[in-house]
């Protein structure tokens, strides 16, 4: 694993430890494992397109976790091109 990858799973892996147990497991499995999300479903025998609900649905609560910490500034692709921690950030940050 590229180091840049590895210091991004590893920023990243704190916040999704504090998501529900099933959106926890899915998204380290996925995003920070490199997993297919259609591998994924094989493995756990979950439709594929049931899947690929629940993913966006842990990534809405991950996305949350991070505003709840962070004010983040996107550019126009709606990538984070800086950020700052919050004065009253949420106990999981």
């Amino acid at each position: 694993m590229p180091f840049i990858v590895f210091m991004i799973v590893v920023s990243i892996e704190p916040f999704v430890r504090v998501l529900s147990g099933d959106h926890a497991r899915l998204l380290t499995a996925i995003e920070l494992n490199g997993m297919s999300q259609k591998d994924y479903a094989t493995a756990n025998g979950i439709p594929y397109s049931t899947l690929k609900s629940r993913v966006k649905k842990a990534r809405g609560e991950l996305r949350q976790v991070f505003d709840d910490c962070c004010h983040m500034r996107l550019d126009k692709q709606g990538n984070l091109i800086d950020y700052d921690v919050k004065d009253d950030k949420h106990e999981s940050c």
